[in-house]
């Protein structure tokens, strides 16, 4: 019999039964309420998928932290053959997966090669390769360290389809200071940008400025600096990673509306900070 059931049959509120079963009853209740309001408002713990468009990866260049569960695809040939002979993609895969990197991320993800061996990307690449990567249930970042030379209105939808998944976008915002490129510049997507000695003169509406002076990645455990804004890219998606894991999600809706510098200490952790710009 639960606390219900037994209150209704006795009438413990109503019935004229001794003041401390009824005591004992209505506190009894009391905690069972308050146990269900604990359950229903903690944080539920969730997992972490990146999606990650580029030019492939070449698996055995990378120390992987742990065994990870790698999906792969190829929009060219729809196969799952991701070989990268650019190494843009590699790169970015062992700043965030590698044993030697700073993030050591061990979550499942996501390639998918739609930049061909030169590095450069089509429209309709894109539109299928972002097609492909929000239709897998468990990703929910989308990271596009990328950007196209004209506005695509496919891209664009695309794009809108995984916002309204609930899939969060990050994506390179370029290298003009005037300007965000597309697709960064689509409203609800996060654009990242660099910053340094020229902060001055990077675009006031990005999202999210990265120091990338502590940034490197590590190709058969050789290790080199990258403070590219492709790397920026990948290294704000694996920072809302960690914080997806985390259940700080009031954190990364920030992220979409305001300025902020992002830095990294690989010891102390990330620093976030609101910038405001003159």
């Amino acid at each position: 019999m639960n606390i219900i059931e037994f209150i209704k049959e006795n009438n413990i509120f109503t019935g004229k039964k001794p003041l401390k079963t009824k005591l004992i009853c209505i506190i009894s209740f009391i905690i069972l309420f308050i146990c269900f309001l604990i359950i229903i408002t903690k944080p539920q713990s969730t997992t972490s998928k990146i999606a990650f468009i580029d030019t492939g990866l070449n698996v055995n260049q990378v120390n992987f932290n742990n065994n990870i569960n790698i999906s792969k695809y190829n929009v060219f040939d729809n196969s799952n053959n991701i070989e990268d002979k650019h190494l843009h993609g590699t790169n970015i895969i062992s700043a965030l997966y590698s044993k030697n990197s700073g993030f050591q991320l061990n979550n499942d993800f996501l390639m998918i090669k739609a930049l061909d061996n030169q590095g450069h990307s089509k429209a309709e690449d894109i539109v299928k390769a972002v097609k492909y990567a929000c239709n897998d249930k468990d990703v929910n970042i989308l990271n596009l360290s990328l950007s196209l030379n004209a506005y695509n209105k496919e891209v664009d939808k695309e794009i809108n389809t995984c916002l309204n998944k609930n899939i969060i976008v990050v994506a390179s915002a370029g290298l003009d200071s005037n300007s965000i490129s597309f697709p960064a510049n689509i409203n609800g997507v996060i654009s990242v940008g660099t910053y340094g000695k020229d902060n001055k003169k990077l675009n006031k509406d990005i999202n999210i400025l990265v120091d990338m002076n502590n940034s490197y990645y590590c190709l058969n455990d050789k290790c080199n600096i990258s403070n590219s804004n492709s790397m920026a890219t990948a290294n704000v998606s694996a920072y809302i990673s960690n914080l997806l894991l985390d259940s700080k999600n009031k954190i990364i809706d920030k992220l979409k509306k305001d300025h902020y510098l992002l830095s990294f200490n690989y010891l102390s952790g990330p620093s976030l900070d609101k910038y405001y710009f003159n």
